[in-house]
């Protein structure tokens, strides 16, 4: 598999337009003249071979100092073979002086599980611009390799003993009137705030995008 970025009008730019229309009802609009843009600035990676043509593409664009991905397409056909991914580590590995990496997606499209599979964390989410009253999850990607305590930083911290807490313990902490958060709110002691610093996970940004009640 052949992985480059797309330099200007080309065959395959006009490949590249064709998927897009197969799948338009899914990306949703966008003008033939901006792929053209898009290519001009390099902003266009494919991922192709001799046998099949034009297996995918990502499409995305540089603003300040992040990366936004607009589009990330695959041949109905080809999918599950890994090019996604293909396509994504090829970017990454252009974007290391970058911030972040950032991209929206509808919660109710299949492609919202793809990205935390590819190491995103969901830390926001806003109503769609259509009729239909969706929700955009936005999905962030730390391109300075962030480890478990990268979401959380404290320079405050000194001498204390860093303690990360799952998920359900999280949720209890946030609703101590709660039923059963007995042994949770035991965290909260006095006598331990001096000496433990509680932490989370990016994960838990991400289960709590999972919630199924908006609410919570």
């Amino acid at each position: 598999m052949r992985l480059e970025i797309l330099r200007g009008a080309s065959s395959q730019l006009n490949q590249v337009k064709k998927l897009w229309r197969v799948n338009a009802e899914t990306l949703g609009f966008f003008p033939e003249g901006a792929f053209d843009e898009y290519a001009s600035k390099s902003c266009i990676l494919v991922a192709s071979d001799e046998v099949n043509g034009l297996a995918g593409y990502l499409l995305f664009r540089r603003s300040g100092d992040r990366v936004v991905i607009a589009h990330l397409c695959i041949q109905s056909e080809m999918r599950g073979r890994g090019i996604a991914r293909a396509l994504f580590d090829e970017l990454f590995a252009r974007s290391m002086s970058y911030r972040s990496i950032r991209v929206l997606c509808r919660r109710d499209f299949s492609a919202s599980t793809l990205w935390p599979k590819l190491g995103f964390i969901a830390v926001g989410e806003k109503r769609g611009r259509g009729s239909q009253n969706t929700v955009l999850t936005e999905w962030c990607l730390d391109c300075g390799n962030p480890d478990l305590f990268s979401f959380s930083q404290n320079p405050d911290v000194g001498e204390k003993l860093l303690v990360v807490i799952d998920a359900n313990i999280f949720y209890d902490l946030d609703n101590p009137t709660a039923p059963d958060t007995l042994e949770s709110k035991a965290l909260l002691a006095d006598w331990l705030h001096s000496a433990v610093e509680l932490r989370i996970t990016p994960e838990t940004l991400n289960e709590i995008d999972r919630h199924a009640m908006p609410s919570q």
